[in-house]
C-alpha cells in the first residue's frame, strides 16, 4: 500500500497497530506507530537480564536447541532422499546433548554452526527430484546470503527477511528492544533480539514454506533474475 489517508492511520496509532512502509523494491523504510509501549519496568529488566552472562547462556542455549529439534523435524516431515535420515538425525540429536553441556557463548556458537551445517548439507534432500533436477534447477548445495547465489538461497533469504520483519514489529508493540538482545551481539542497525527469537521459527516456518513453494511447483526458474 502505497497511500494510507490520515484517517485510517490516527486509528491504527490509537490502536498501537504498527504500520510498516516498504519501498517499491521490498526494502523497510520504517514503521508508523503511537506512542509506543509505556511499560518502562520491561525494557529495564531486558537490558538487565542482558548483562547477566549465565542468563544469557541459559537462554541461548534454549533458543538453540528449539532450533536443532525444529530442524530434525523439518527433516523428518519432508525427507525425500535416498534411504532414511537415520544418520543424520542421530547426529544433530548428539549436537543437542552437547550444547546442554556448553559452559560459554563462543562453544554454543561453535555447535550451533555445526548443526546448521549438518541441516543445510542435507537440505537439498527435501526437494522433489522433479523439481531439484532438469529445467527447474532447484538444487541446493550450500546456504550463501550477501548476496544469495542461486533461486533456492534467495528465497530462504528473503523468508527470513519476513521473519525479522514480523519479530521486529512484533517486539516493539508489546514493549522489548528488539535491537538488543542476549545471544547475537549487538551492533549499530542489527535487530539482534530479533536474531535470538527468530532461531526455532526458521525451519518450520521460514524453511518449510520455501519448500513447500518449490515441491508445489508454485515457482520457476522464469521467477528469478
Amino acid at each position: 500500500m502505497s497511500t494510507l489517508l490520515p484517517p485510517a492511520l490516527h486509528e491504527l496509532m490509537r490502536r498501537n497497530i504498527p504500520v510498516s512502509w516498504h519501498s517499491f523494491g521490498g526494502w523497510l523504510m520504517g514503521h508508523t506507530i503511537g506512542t509506543g509501549h509505556k511499560n518502562v519496568e520491561l525494557c529495564t529488566a531486558q537490558y538487565t537480564a542482558s548483562f547477566d552472562p549465565a542468563l544469557c547462556l541459559r537462554l541461548a542455549k534454549g533458543l538453540v536447541e528449539a532450533k536443532i529439534r525444529s530442524a530434525r523435524t523439518l527433516l523428518r516431515r519432508n525427507w525425500k532422499g535416498p534411504g532414511a535420515p537415520d544418520a543424520l538425525l542421530a547426529d544433530l540429536r548428539g549436537d543437542i546433548r552437547r550444547l546442554q553441556r556448553v559452559k560459554d557463548l563462543p562453544d554454543l556458537l561453535g555447535i550451533e554452526g555445526s548443526a546448521a551445517s549438518r541441516y543445510f548439507s542435507s537440505f537439498r534432500y527435501l526437494i522433489r527430484d522433479q523439481y531439484r533436477n532438469g529445467a527447474f534447477g532447484f538444487d541446493f548445495r550450500a546456504r550463501n546470503r550477501r548476496p544469495p547465489t542461486a533461486p533456492v538461497n534467495a528465497m530462504l533469504s528473503y523468508a527470513y527477511a519476513l521473519l525479522v520483519r514480523t519479530w521486529v514489529v512484533t517486539l516493539s508493540a508489546v514493549g522489548f528492544d528488539p535491537y538488543h538482545g542476549s545471544y547475537h551481539q549487538s551492533r549499530y542497525g542489527r535487530p539482534a533480539l530479533v536474531l535470538d527469537l527468530m532461531e526455532p521459527f526458521r525451519p518450520l516456518i521460514a524453511d518449510s514454506v520455501v519448500l513447500q513453494a518449490i515441491n508445489n511447483g508454485e515457482v520457476r526458474p522464469t521467477d528469478f533474475v
